[in-house]
């Protein structure tokens, strides 16, 4: 489905691939700005504020056409984060242009945005730069098979949704259950890699208008409907998309169940920077039994590879050891020559014996670490591989084995010959005559 292109998502491919860099948004940063259709309606977010300030946060409450909204003060960004509850925004104040929120995410912050099936044509294409294509207006998802008995206002658009991400930063690793959702449907960017579903629908969800015949095929159904997005950067950043406001409300927080507040909280908590902030320093080496870093090695040495990696603990406010036994490192070139698991050493160091590649040439030595739900660490250093030096193959090569024995068997064949030839004599001439003599008499 063609979508059209965004300023930002082109930025956001150029954070991810490019190298590590400082950025101005404060690791585990409080200030925390939350932006609403109308602030006569604040009460009914008190659950999920309350959840944000017992942690810490700094939760500054605006309405989205206050004239003086403003994230930044013409030296640096007022907040750290932004949660973006205005769906029906057509603009943010004077002081926050689509242009800003790029700035803002380039910076190293943090962008949440909650959708609702009435939004603005200003709103869906926010939605559209992180990678997400909003069913038409006035969609829900729905499902007949799959929804909350008690929340459902009888046409199926409180769903119970399909499944979620899993990844430990998010859920800890744990499988929840009923989780609810009403809001619009979605689909995700074709041309976009960087985004990742982290809740969908059931394989009987669908998006629709509700109360309406189904007569043209819906955006997206099953489990390719969209509910949440993200889209993580190398500068710590994140975007996060949901389609449903409701769900960050009072009613659907007390009333949804555990697994659903437990989700909702971790999801805002994961988008604000406290869980999954990974951290790599350079990529350190030496040839097995030497300590010294060289930046040429020879075809077939053995390389003791090191690389420490820290995961940003948000409530201590400090980095700490990053506990994993899934890092891997390889020899590159066009393709990998050799890729190998690095081994946890503690302290967050890793460490494993990585052959060099039986060619000579230039080679990168290069980590790749993306999790769902963990910043994605990509760096690499070059080294160069040279071939053997003339004195440094060995004297006698065993493959080359039956060639020297045909070598020596033929010497000794040549010496063996030579004695023969040399030292055998010849019969005696009158033996020679005698025996012709006695042949010709017989005849």
């Amino acid at each position: 489905m063609a979508c059209r292109k965004r300023p930002i998502l082109a930025a956001l491919l150029l954070i991810f691939w490019a190298g590590s860099v400082e950025v101005e948004g404060e690791l585990g940063g409080t200030r925390v700005l939350m932006i609403i259709d109308d602030l006569s309606n604040q009460e009914v977010y008190s659950t999920i504020l309350k959840y944000l300030q017992d942690d810490g946060f700094q939760v500054t409450v605006k309405e989205e056409i206050e004239e003086m909204l403003d994230i930044h003060d013409g030296v640096s960004f007022n907040y750290d984060s932004i949660i973006l509850l205005a769906p029906k925004a057509r603009s943010l104040g004077r002081g926050i242009p689509k242009e800003a929120l790029d700035d803002f995410l380039m910076q190293g912050n943090n962008v949440l945005l909650g959708m609702d099936p009435v939004y603005s044509d200003f709103m869906k294409d926010i939605a559209l730069t992180f990678g997400v294509e909003l069913d038409r207006k006035r969609s829900y998802v729905i499902d007949h098979g799959s929804f909350h008995k008690h929340l459902d206002k009888g046409d199926h658009t409180t769903v119970i949704s399909g499944g979620h991400s899993i990844s430990s930063p998010l859920t800890g690793g744990a499988e929840l259950s009923g989780i609810s959702f009403r809001g619009v449907g979605a689909a995700l960017v074709e041309d976009n890699e960087l985004v990742e579903k982290l809740l969908w629908g059931s394989e009987t969800s669908f998006s629709y208008k509700p109360s309406t015949d189904v007569v043209t095929s819906p955006l997206v159904t099953g489990t390719d409907c969209v509910l949440a997005a993200a889209v993580q950067t190398r500068k710590q950043s994140r975007a996060v998309y949901i389609g449903s406001i409701e769900m960050f409300q009072n009613e659907m927080m007390d009333s949804a169940g555990g697994d659903h507040r437990r989700f909702v909280v971790s999801l805002l908590t994961w988008t604000l920077g406290s869980k999954g902030l990974l951290r790599a320093e350079r990529i350190r080496w030496h040839r097995v039994g030497e300590e010294d870093q060289k930046s040429t090695y020879r075809v077939k040495d053995d390389l003791v590879v090191h690389v420490n990696i820290m995961e940003w603990y948000y409530k201590q406010q400090q980095w700490k050891p990053f506990a994993s036994d899934d890092v891997q490192i390889e020899f590159t070139s066009m393709d990998p020559y050799a890729r190998v698991r690095l081994v946890p050493q503690g302290n967050g160091t890793f460490e494993a014996e990585v052959p060099v590649p039986d060619h000579y040439g230039v080679f990168k030595l290069e980590m790749n670490h993306f999790r769902e739900g963990y910043t994605p660490i990509s760096m690499y250093e070059t080294i160069s591989i040279r071939p053997f030096w003339h004195n440094e193959y060995p004297r006698f090569i065993l493959r080359a084995y039956p060639y020297y024995l045909s070598a020596v068997l033929n010497l000794v064949g040549v010496f063996a010959f030579a004695v023969v030839y040399l030292y055998s004599k010849e019969p005696k001439a009158k033996a020679v005559n005698a025996a012709a003599s006695k042949t010709v008499k017989a005849e």
